[in-house]
């Protein structure tokens, strides 16, 4: 059986929650589809912040790619699909 919800089924404190509430439900109930109303997402954490900074600041050094590319680096990510 397909069912179809929306994002703005799943409101929450912030957008990163509200697709993480939403990625949730998707688990429990498969064969749904999620349908993301047109608009702008705030995607992002304290994590992701500090990296910014870190990256702006040039704490990294002037090509930060070794750092950020590398596989012991702790990243995140915006959204969790699993």
């Amino acid at each position: 059986m397909n069912n179809t919800v929306y994002l703005s089924n799943f409101p929450a404190e912030n957008d990163s929650k509200s697709f993480a509430l939403a990625m949730e439900y998707l688990k429990a109930h498969p064969y749904t589809t999620l349908i993301v109303e047109k608009g702008t997402y705030n995607i992002t954490d304290d994590r992701a912040k500090e990296i910014r900074r870190a990256v702006m600041a040039g704490e990294y050094g002037r090509n930060p790619e070794h750092i950020l590319f590398s596989p012991d680096f702790k990243y995140t990510r915006g959204i969790y699909f699993e």
